[in-house]
């Protein structure tokens, strides 16, 4: 307690017990009265205050909470333009690495058509987009290719979906030859929206899990070596004339709000 309230109350419980000694002597009523009225005055100024003081320390609390609620909105939105910046920043490296022209694309929603699963972007053939070429990440993974456009969007296919295929080279994550060397080629097909498969691999091809699943550049739009996943099992069935293999994605699509449209090299 501050000692300013004390002091009230100090003075307030000595009007007290004056109107009760005055009272007991037979002081005065008049003398009695004008005590009692001091005492209701001060303490209703007192109460006048308490309630002044309170709404203030409302309004103060309200203007607090907006303040914090404007920091929190301010600070979620420099943590979203650092992220986009970081991603950004890691294309615009893999652009000039790989000497290749990218557009940059935002993810602005989902399209389910007929069986199709499409991401929509916000760049179009005004941008240069075109059916067909490929798109990554900021890490130069695979995500598919796109299949639609139109003067403003386009339609990304994403490599699960079941309609997707991606003519492609299975190579050793680790070999005498190096990394990159040829094993086998085929077509990866996205399998029920979740997964990959490459199917009709012959049985003398040696494959492992965790050999990289890369684009073969059989694709006028596509170039070689962009990474697909990698293999998570080979299974050779009894009787079986091939292996069926299937891949894991190295990207969490669920992830992805910025993706790179790799501009082909043949075409403009």
């Amino acid at each position: 307690m501050s000692k300013s309230n004390l002091k009230i109350i100090i003075f307030l419980i000595a009007v007290f017990i004056l109107l009760i000694f005055f009272h007991l002597i037979n002081l005065d009523q008049k003398i009695i009265y004008e005590f009692y009225q001091l005492g209701f005055r001060f303490g209703s100024k007192i109460g006048n205050l308490s309630v002044f003081n309170f709404k203030n320390y409302q309004q103060e609390n309200l203007f607090l909470n907006q303040q914090l609620k404007k920091l929190l909105a301010e600070n979620i939105q420099l943590k979203i333009f650092a992220e986009e910046n970081r991603v950004l920043k890691k294309y615009l490296n893999f652009s000039g690495k790989n000497k290749e022209r990218l557009v940059i694309a935002n993810i602005i929603g989902k399209r389910s058509e007929m069986g199709f699963n499409w991401f929509i972007l916000d760049q179009g053939s005004q941008d240069g987009i075109r059916p067909s070429l490929a798109v990554i990440d900021e890490n130069g993974f695979l995500l598919g290719k796109i299949s639609r456009v139109t003067e403003n969007f386009s339609y990304l296919l994403p490599l699960f979906d079941s309609h997707s295929l991606i003519a492609a080279d299975i190579v050793k994550s680790t070999d005498d030859k190096g990394v990159g060397s040829r094993l086998t080629s085929g077509l990866v097909q996205g399998k029920h929206g979740l997964s990959m498969e490459m199917n009709y691999i012959p049985l003398d091809k040696s494959i492992e899990s965790g050999d990289f699943v890369i684009t073969s550049g059989l694709e006028s739009e596509i170039r070689r070596g962009l990474i697909i996943g990698q293999i998570e099992e080979a299974i050779k069935e009894p009787g079986a004339l091939f292996q069926k293999i299937t891949i894991k994605p190295l990207i969490n699509f669920d992830t992805v709000r910025i993706v790179g449209v790799l501009m082909s090299p043949y075409g403009q």
